[in-house]
C-alpha cells in the first residue's frame, strides 16, 4: 500500500505542480497583457482617438483610428514614450527586410534574414519612423512567417489611406 501512496505522490510532485506554476505564470501575462491593452487603450482615449485595430509587436504597441486616420505607437520599454503619426503626414509606408550573410567561401554564403520592420516615411522627410516586427536574435524561426504577414497586413491598412497624390517613392 505504501509503494502505491508513494509513486501517487511522486505523480503529483512531477506532473501536478508544475502545471499549477505553468498555470499562474499564464495567468500573470495574460493580466499583464490585458493591463497593457488597457493603458494603451487609455492612452488613445486621452488623445480622442478609437482603434479600429490594435496589436502589440515586440515591445511596442501600435493602434490604428480609422476614423480620424491616425496610428499611435507606444513602447512599452521607454517609459511608454507614444507617438501619434496621421496618416496625412506620411509619405509611404513599407516593409523593411535587413539579411545579413553566413559562410566563409562563395559556395557556403547563405542570406539570413535578420529583421522584419514595418518603416513610416514621413513627408517632411524626418527620421523614419519603425516598428521592429521580428528579429532573429529573440524570436523563433517559426514566428518569421507570421510576423512577416502581420506586417503586411500593417502595411497594406496603412498605405490604403496615404492620399495618392501624397505617396511618394522613398
Amino acid at each position: 500500500m505504501s509503494t502505491i501512496l508513494m509513486a501517487i505522490l511522486i505523480l503529483a510532485f512531477t506532473i501536478i505542480l508544475p502545471w499549477i506554476f505553468i498555470a499562474r505564470h499564464r495567468k500573470t501575462l495574460k493580466k499583464k497583457e490585458y493591463e497593457n491593452f488597457r493603458r494603451f487603450s487609455s492612452a488613445g482615449s486621452d488623445r480622442d482617438l478609437s482603434f479600429s485595430r490594435q496589436e502589440i509587436i515586440q515591445n511596442k504597441f501600435i493602434g490604428f483610428d480609422g476614423i480620424q486616420q491616425v496610428l499611435m505607437i507606444a513602447e512599452l520599454d521607454n517609459d511608454y514614450d507614444i507617438t501619434c503619426i496621421p496618416v496625412k503626414e506620411l509619405a509611404q509606408c513599407k516593409i523593411d527586410k535587413e539579411y545579413y550573410t553566413h559562410g566563409d567561401t562563395a559556395a557556403d554564403k547563405e542570406k539570413i534574414l535578420k529583421e522584419i520592420r514595418l518603416v513610416f516615411h514621413l513627408r517632411n522627410n524626418s527620421e523614419p519612423i519603425d516598428v521592429l516586427f521580428y528579429n532573429n536574435q529573440s524570436d523563433s524561426i517559426y514566428l518569421m512567417a507570421d510576423m512577416e504577414t502581420k506586417a503586411r497586413e500593417w502595411q497594406t491598412v496603412i498605405s490604403k489611406m496615404i492620399p495618392k497624390s501624397v505617396a511618394v517613392k522613398v
